[in-house]
């Protein structure tokens, strides 16, 4: 108890800034990581939901069926997650 007792107004004053910076960071930090893990489902719902009017659009060029809905899924999923990722450094 003789360490507190030997603190003085400005020890309290950076400790009560530290404790704010460390709460900062650990919600910023918090919110940050669940948007990206939303952003990881809800581009994969949004990819599963759009892809076959991408397919649609690519079996002009490639008559595969497999391949195109395969290539809509992929690109579809990247562009979501990328924007909702650019998206989250705006934000946070």
């Amino acid at each position: 108890m003789s360490f507190i007792n030997n603190l003085n107004n400005t020890d309290f004053i950076v400790m009560l800034i530290i404790l704010l910076a460390m709460l900062y960071g650990y919600f910023r930090g918090f919110i940050r990581e669940f948007l990206s893990i939303f952003s990881i489902f809800f581009s994969g719902y949004l990819s599963v939901y759009s892809y076959p009017n991408i397919s649609l659009f690519i079996k002009r060029f490639i008559e595969m069926g497999i391949i195109t809905d395969v290539i809509s899924l992929s690109v579809l999923f990247f562009f979501i997650y990328s924007s909702f990722g650019i998206l989250i450094k705006v934000i946070v």
